[in-house]
């Protein structure tokens, strides 16, 4: 199920040649006529430079399609309350970099462009490095509505020193979490202000930590036809592992703390999303080693994968080719290579790992980022909730999971309540 060494360079030749042809792109009818491409992306902070780097490589290979960006969304909620508005008053960009985990939002609505007719007239499309587990992130009832950018997974963080202090050993680190939170103990024993562990449940209002503690043992958000099914047996296991982390001493602070104090060397294990592998590693340098780690999960268990699709807004014939060439150009292997180097995301296409020249090498040499790889045969897709109400329920269930970890209530007296209230939401849609 993971991705060794030798089959990361196995293809590099194809790689390469993949390169060399986006290097020497063909002449397309995007090309014939000079086109302005309104582009939309979020979380400015992470992605502007990527996107900068991305548009002036681009404009290099198709100087007759220029790529505007319009103002960043703060955060993938955001971008997607901007669509919809949009699709109101009007302003709506022709590509945006919305999240993975709106597609179903974004369909329903018919406000992105089904992609199966693009794809199916790209006669190279077998080669240019989409593979089908990441493709089905963003499909919607079996069409493609995204081409995936950066992907983005639940992981574990750990200081090797207090680790090592608490008497853990870190070429055995845990595979469960009940080892997980009975190390957390061992190392808040410390003392001296070091805090054993933090688990980033409420910065993701889309419940990315909720779903992956509940589909990593096999269990579903909901049904096939949008029916709950987090309170099963998995959705009150996930519940109690969150009360044991509130019980074992966590401190409930923001994400922007627990970031600064991990990379302090205060805090002993995180669990945060992959795309802050870049940031931790390099901010604990000179002063502690970090060691990631996958998701624990049981044999059935799949991870869910957040993060970013390109997709495409444009309804101008004309404008869709146009922001196709984009599109591919920003999830192909120069745009996949820069989003890796410069964060901690997934590539969305296998091609840039594949090639020694672009991700392969980087890989071999930076074992944190390689971890985040070999998740890519157990990632799944990233439940949405349907209706009008698709952007509150996960901030009804963050509040509840924010009871549980503050010891306000017990997982049993929460199930209850939450699954009334969002089948409330649910029903009133």
């Amino acid at each position: 199920m993971s991705i060794n060494r030798r089959s990361l360079l196995s293809h590099a030749g194809a790689a390469a040649l993949a390169a060399a042809t986006i290097a020497r792109p063909k002449p397309s009818l995007a090309q014939s006529k000079k086109t302005t491409l309104k582009v939309q992306y979020a979380w400015a902070r992470t992605y502007q430079p990527i996107m900068e780097e991305i548009a002036r490589r681009f404009a290099e290979q198709q100087p007759n399609i220029r790529v505007e960006y319009v103002a960043p969304a703060t955060d993938y909620e955001d971008m997607a309350q901007r669509s919809l508005r949009a699709a109101i008053t009007g302003g709506m960009p022709d590509v945006a970099f919305q999240g993975i985990h709106r597609a179903d939002l974004l369909a329903a609505r018919e406000l992105v462009v089904p992609l199966d007719p693009l794809i199916a007239a790209q006669a190279d499309w077998p080669k240019l490095g989409y593979s089908p587990s990441l493709l089905t992130l963003a499909k919607v009832k079996e069409r493609t509505y995204g081409l995936p950018f950066a992907i983005a997974i639940k992981s574990i963080y750990y200081n090797l020193d207090l680790i090592k202090r608490a008497g853990g050993n870190p070429d055995q680190l845990p595979t469960s979490w009940d080892e997980i939170i009975a190390l957390q103990k061992k190392v808040a024993a410390l003392g001296g202000g070091i805090t054993g562990l933090y688990f980033d449940y409420y910065f993701d209002d889309n419940n990315f930590s909720f779903h992956s503690l509940v589909q990593s043992q096999g269990g579903s958000i909901a049904t096939s036809d949008d029916k709950i099914a987090f309170n099963g047996a998995e959705g009150m296991q996930a519940l109690r592992w969150l009360r044991q982390v509130g019980q074992a001493g966590m401190v409930d602070m923001t994400i922007a703390q627990a970031y600064q104090a991990f990379s302090a060397g205060t805090i002993g294990i995180l669990v945060a999303s992959s795309s802050r592998v870049a940031q931790l590693t390099d901010g604990a340098k000179g002063r502690f080693e970090v060691r990631v780690t996958g998701f624990p999960r049981k044999e059935n268990g799949r991870v869910p994968g957040g993060g970013a699709a390109a997709m495409i807004h444009a309804k101008d014939p004309e404008k869709q080719q146009a922001a196709w060439e984009f599109v591919k150009f920003a999830t192909g292997p120069l745009g996949a290579t820069e989003v890796v180097r410069k964060s901690g995301y997934i590539p969305g296409n296998t091609l840039a790992a594949e090639s020694p020249d672009l991700l392969g090498r980087f890989y071999a040499e930076n074992p944190n980022h390689r971890v985040m790889l070999e998740q890519i045969p157990l990632l799944t897709k990233f439940y949405n909730w349907p209706g009008e109400n698709s952007l509150k329920i996960p901030t009804v269930i963050r509040d509840y999971l924010q009871q549980v970890v503050t010891l306000r209530a017990t997982p049993e007296e929460v199930m209850p309540k939450m699954t009334a209230d969002v089948q409330a939401l649910l029903s009133a849609a």
